[in-house]
This record gives C-alpha cells, sequence and structure tokens, in this order.
C-alpha cells in the first residue's frame, strides 16, 4: 500500500496526526483482467479539527480498473488528538521565544 502522511490538525495540542489503513483490500475477478491496471487515488481531508479520536475516518484509498472502482479502504488516525486550551498556546509562545 501507499505510504500515508501526516494530516494537519486544527486547533489541537500536536499540528498533526499520523495515519494508518483501516483495512486491507482484495479483489477476485473472474474475469482475466489485467491487475496491473488497477489505479490507486488516495483521498483525504486537508485537515481534521480537534478533538481528534484514534481510529476517526480521515479518508479513503480508492481502487479502479478500467474506469470502475471495485473497492476502497479506509483511511483512520493512528492517534488522539485532544483540542488546545489557553494554556497549551501560552506553552507554546513560551517555547518559541525561549529557544
Amino acid at each position: 500500500m501507499l505510504p500515508l502522511p501526516d494530516m494537519v490538525v486544527d486547533n489541537g495540542v500536536t499540528d498533526q496526526v499520523p495515519l494508518q489503513y483501516g483495512g486491507s483490500f482484495s479483489y477476485l475477478s473472474l474475469k482475466g483482467e489485467d491487475f496491473s491496471t488497477i489505479e490507486k487515488k488516495l483521498e483525504l481531508e486537508p485537515s481534521i479539527s480537534a478533538p481528534v479520536e484514534e481510529g476517526q475516518k480521515a479518508g479513503n484509498l480508492i481502487y479502479t480498473l478500467g474506469g470502475q472502482k471495485i473497492g476502497e479502504v479506509p483511511i483512520l488516525t493512528a492517534e488522539a488528538v485532544r483540542e488546545a486550551k489557553f494554556t497549551d498556546y501560552f506553552k507554546r509562545l513560551w517555547r518559541a521565544f525561549n529557544l
């Protein structure tokens, strides 16, 4: 499968969350199609808002063959990210000025 990027988290204690596959893909053909022509398209939301739960859906990996969708695998968040509060933003600001 394709390597997955991290997803941007809006208003979270961290700016990004890693992603993971929510399953695997398999396809059984009885027509003798050429599997080398299977195309994969990663469809992800541009960002996700905190709070984020582990296992929250973030998109899909779509499989097509000859222009027809033959399956998909959900893309899920691999970790939880809590919503940032005032003190979290203050800590970030403090660290930025004390480098």
